[in-house]
């Protein structure tokens, strides 16, 4: 486990009093520096007093002196007794945390009257050697850097104190990068000095122009010039040799940690957690995570999510709902975890959606959901617990029922048989598969949606089966009527011929197979045009048959068109009782509806059977219009449609 060779290394450097030198201990941010020095290399380090300080934002370096002072102050008389003049004192570290100023108090007492901390600390006897300071945040100081590590160096080669620095060393002078800008601008747009992932580019630019036409970089290039010239401090690097005696960089090793993260932030899902370990880190690896910030915010989100959606458990106890539910938990567990990688990396998250998705991350791990509630919950932390809820057990239900008949479905004769997966059984195999697929249509197994591949099933046995067709129970004619009684027994969709469609190069076929499919298609269409003269029937029946008139005239209007018949095809009386009990609104719909039919110019010579329809149309309208009850709003917009369908009456003529 390299977090404990290294906590080792190090505490076997600091106790070696030939190593003069501080020890840097590297990551990037998130990287589990901090998880490093507080969970393993204090334990290694438990004979010392440790001294930890921040430098994130320290703007002076009195500030940094004045700070450490005081810290090892406190430090050295709360620790056990520490002696003044020969005599021995003791202060509990609590009271002195309470109460800082407690310390000068005490000088008093003692009859020591200074104020400065120095010359307080050369008063008290302890041992240097046994003192480490760690200097945190290097990277995020608010000063020079060369005046920082001036400071550092002053505690390791005077003051003979053991130092630990923790820093991202790449990120050293970023935080000053904004500083003077224009002067850094200035020299980023330099094009003679060349970065190495630009220097192909760069140089093919040059060529390219005369001597007199320079190159311009854009002001994203600039950006990113910038921070690859000033990103790194110069004066770090000259000076980190000879500070520096060790350094370590440490790197989040999820294998290594994930059981000890695992038990300090989860609390309903540590056990699911546990269990799925192995899909958690190929999600980090897949990432390349390496943050355990980012990890740590992951797991307790789904931490927070599990214990809502485990209350499912209570109310479900049946097996297969349970192992729906435990594979649907670890989807959204996979989902919470990689959401949290990217939200963390700063990218913008999806929080629209329905419950459900079907869409996928496009990432090297196949089938990863996108949950939009998650996602929410993890942009807002807003989470309807009741609806989520409900729509993961309507999810579960409909998993478990499309499971269900998809076993049904592979159980049935006709997968074993079709595509010529009968030519890999024995003959009284297929014999008593087509028996099953005999009974199975008896039962209604298939809809329409099956019957050409079964008739190309029965074309197929009877060219390569036909000796020992007359074993089979039944004849093929009988196959084909039970396909026909289907179709006239229940409400077939519209162009449901499309189903039968298909190609034969040899004529033979081709015949042979029209011969089979000939009484489904007509039975297809005998139940279609039915179904239709039925809503042709209906549809002024209908609360909203204005709607639905208007859509049946934009649907059919190629039909109406094939048969030179509309208006006449309806019943005209239907038309009209629907008409005295119409509002304005349905008065619009109905006769835009009659004028999108009508919508070209040689009309007369499609639906001349449609003039004396139209007639009495207008007529009933008038009759409507010259009534003396009805409202004024209604009269104009009888009169506008009116004189639209008389223009299209004398179209008709």
């Amino acid at each position: 486990m390299y977090l404990d060779e290294s906590a080792n290394i190090i505490a076997d450097y600091i106790k070696d009093s030939r190593y003069k030198q501080a020890v840097l201990i590297n990551g990037t941010w998130g990287a589990g520096k901090t998880y490093f020095v507080e969970e393993k290399l204090m334990e290694a380090l438990n004979d010392y007093v440790v001294i930890r300080y921040s430098l994130y934002g320290v703007h002076s370096s009195e500030q940094i002196l004045s700070d450490i002072q005081r810290e090892m102050l406190i430090k050295l008389i709360g620790n056990k007794e520490f002696k003044i003049k020969n005599k021995s004192f003791h202060l509990p570290s609590k009271l002195l945390e309470m109460a800082p100023n407690i310390t000068s108090i005490l000088w008093k007492k003692i009859g020591f009257e200074s104020d400065d901390l120095n010359e307080l600390l050369s008063t008290i006897e302890f041992d240097k050697s046994k003192i480490i300071i760690i200097f945190d945040d290097l990277e995020r100081v608010g000063i020079e850097i060369n005046e920082v590590l001036g400071i550092i160096n002053s505690f390791v080669e005077c003051h003979k104190t053991k130092v630990i620095i923790i820093a991202n060393e790449k990120e050293i002078g970023s935080s000053r990068i904004s500083t003077s800008l224009p002067e850094k601008f200035s020299v980023a747009a330099n094009e003679t000095i060349t970065l190495e992932d630009e220097s192909n580019q760069v140089q093919k630019s040059n060529t390219q122009n005369s001597t007199s036409e320079k190159c311009h970089f854009t002001y994203d290039d600039l950006i990113r010039r910038t921070k690859k010239l000033f990103s790194n401090d110069i004066v770090y690097n000259s000076i980190k040799e000879k500070l520096i005696g060790l350094s370590v960089t440490i790197f989040a090793d999820f294998n290594q940690i994930y059981n000890e993260i695992i038990e300090q932030n989860a609390r309903c899902a540590k056990e699911f957690l546990m269990a799925h370990k192995e899909q958690v880190i190929e999600i980090l690896h897949s990432t390349d995570c390496q943050n355990i910030r980012t990890f740590i915010f992951a797991i307790i989100t789904f931490d927070n999510l599990y214990k809502k959606i485990i209350s499912l458990k209570d109310t479900n106890t049946e097996p297969e709902y349970l192992d729906v539910l435990n594979e649907e938990i670890a989807q959204i567990m996979r989902s919470v975890i990689y959401t949290s990688v990217i939200y963390k990396s700063g990218k913008d998250i999806n929080t629209n959606g329905s419950m459900f998705s079907s869409d996928y991350y496009m990432i090297s791990i196949k089938g990863l959901k996108e949950y939009p509630f998650v996602n929410k919950y993890i942009c807002f932390h807003e989470f309807n617990c009741n609806s989520a809820i409900n729509s993961l057990d309507a999810y579960i239900r409909q998993i478990i029922e499309e499971t269900k008949q998809k076993k049904e479905a592979d159980n049935l004769s006709f997968y074993k048989l079709s595509s010529y997966e009968w030519i890999y059984l024995e003959d009284d195999d297929v014999i008593e598969y087509m028996n099953q697929l005999y009974e199975e249509l008896q039962s209604n197994k298939y809809d329409i949606r099956y019957f050409k591949e079964i008739i190309i099933l029965l074309m197929q046995l009877e060219y390569n089966f036909k000796e020992k067709k007359q074993s089979i129970a039944h004849k093929d004619e009988e196959y084909i009527h039970l396909m026909e009684l289907y179709i006239r027994n229940h409400n077939l969709k519209e162009n449901q011929e499309q189903y039968f469609e298909t190609f034969f190069t040899d004529d033979n076929q081709s015949q042979m197979y029209d011969t089979y499919v000939s009484p489904l298609i007509a039975a297809t269409q005998e139940m279609e045009n039915k179904e239709y003269n039925d809503k042709k029937e209906n549809v002024f029946a209908l609360e909203n048959w204005a709607e639905n008139f208007y859509a049946m005239c934009k649907e059919h209007s190629d039909d109406f068109l094939r048969s030179h018949q509309f208006l006449s095809s309806f019943k005209i009386e239907s038309i009209k009782n629907a008409l005295h009990s119409a509002n304005n609104h349905d008065i619009r719909t109905f006769s835009l509806a009659i004028c999108s039919v009508y919508d070209f110019g040689n009309i007369n010579e499609f639906y001349q059977s449609d003039k004396d329809s139209l007639s009495q149309i207008i007529e009933a309208l008038n009759e409507i219009k010259n009534q003396p009850n009805t409202d004024c709003t209604k009269k104009t917009i009888l009169k506008i449609y009116i004189e639209k369908l008389e223009q299209k009456l004398i179209d008709l003529s």
